[in-house]
């Protein structure tokens, strides 16, 4: 119920909130007891929530300021640009990290729109949110939600040479000023006390519950899916590969999202090859669970990069289990853990397509259904209700301090 009294929360990230399953769910559930503000790429589009862009340029991002630039034939704009784009490149290789970060523009127009805002709390989202949420936040508390460790991000030698130090440095001086710090796995969690001695909290990407059946398993057509953003990491040619070595009982639908074009027609020319596999068109977010409750398995294999990957605990992984389906997945430590403790899937021995292929040759109609079942015993307790509980725990805790 709408009252005068009503504490205001402020939810900032540089994604589309519309779009973004972790901060769409959150501003869905704080909106039903507080006022909402989202700062980000992209409207939620939920009835009561203020929206914000991060950017207070019509463009936004960098290279879209720069081809906007290009295409007018704007010289001067565009050198200034490719100045400032130079000077912040120099102040990263000589590490002069404070000046590095405030410089950049869509830095510096967050800060602006953030400032202009007034709130008692704000959530923000990614590390690189989190020096202008304290620089804006006033007397305001500020819980940074950190999604994964930052430090841990990537693998390649440019990243690990020069933004990696500078991700340690805002990680040093910023995540210590937090009043709180949520993170998504328990792997996580110890790296933030190991390198930082930060304690966090877990807040998994557990989607909201569904009530849905288990549907049987056809034992001469058994379907596989798989559901995700396309990045070049991420190897899904590796999944497709899979195939080639399952029987022909089995049969895979792809539903992707984004993605370089280079990178998709790879993809589709992997899968040219094996007749029983699909593209699908994406399917909206809130729908994502119950259009995968027709299939049987859910396959993930994420070849273990770099840390986060290594440990990753996804939003795909869950929305499986709430599809109700058997979960199919590489010996990635945290879904590992789930996946042994609960019986809801097989785990290969490698990520190897052929490994996978091994165990999953192996499952007939009946065990791949007590997984199922599994996975529907285990699918409240895996959904965004204990989730709630916490963040909005923890919010009253710091808005009752603050008074």
């Amino acid at each position: 119920m709408e009252t005068a009294d009503r504490k205001t929360i402020l939810v900032f990230s540089f994604t589309d909130h519309a779009s973004d399953p972790h901060e769409n769910r959150q501003i869905r559930y704080l909106n039903d007891a507080y006022h909402v503000i989202s700062v980000g790429l992209g409207d939620p589009g939920i009835d009561g929530v203020r929206f914000h862009s991060a950017f207070r340029t019509p463009s936004g991002s960098r290279r879209g300021r720069l081809r906007k630039a290009f295409r007018e034939k704007a010289w001067k704009g565009l050198l200034m640009q490719l100045f400032h784009e130079c000077r912040n490149l120099f102040d990263l290789g000589l590490r002069r990290y404070e000046s590095y970060y405030w410089n950049k523009t869509y830095i510096q127009e967050a800060l602006q729109v953030l400032s202009s805002l007034k709130f008692d709390l704000i959530i923000a989202h990614d590390i690189e949110t989190l020096p202008v949420a304290l620089r804006a936040s006033g007397r305001a508390r500020v819980i940074f939600d950190a999604h994964e460790y930052y430090p841990g991000d990537h693998a390649g030698l440019f990243w690990k040479g020069f933004h990696r130090p500078f991700i340690g440095y805002l990680c040093r001086k910023f995540l210590p000023q937090a009043d709180g710090v949520f993170t998504v796995c328990e792997s996580i969690a110890e790296a933030y006390r190991k390198e930082f001695d930060v304690n966090s909290q877990i807040l998994m990407n557990t989607p909201d519950y569904h009530s849905l059946p288990v549907k049987p398993t056809d034992p001469e057509r058994i379907r596989i899916v798989h559901h995700g953003a396309v990045m070049e990491d991420r190897k899904i040619e590796t999944m497709i590969e899979v195939m080639q070595y399952l029987d022909k009982r089995f049969e895979m639908d792809l539903i992707l999202i984004g993605g370089k074009s280079r990178t998709l027609k790879k993809i589709r020319k992997k899968a040219a090859a094996h007749p029983n596999i699909r593209f699908l068109e994406p399917v909206p977010m809130m729908d994502i669970v119950s259009f995968c409750s027709q299939y049987d398995i859910g396959l993930f294999l994420l070849p273990p990069t770099n840390f986060n990957y290594r440990v990753a605990l996804p939003n795909k992984f869950f929305e499986f289990i709430q599809s109700r389906l058997a979960l199919a997945i590489g010996p990635s430590v945290e879904m590992e853990k789930i996946v042994k403790q609960w019986d809801c899937g097989v785990i290969a021995e490698s990520f190897e397509p052929d490994a996978m292929a091994s165990k999953l040759n192996q499952l007939d109609a009946e065990q791949i259904d007590r997984m199922k079942m599994n996975s529907h015993r285990i699918a409240r307790q895996f959904s965004s209700e204990e989730n709630r509980n916490r963040l909005m725990s923890r919010i009253s805790e710091l808005l009752q301090k603050k008074e």
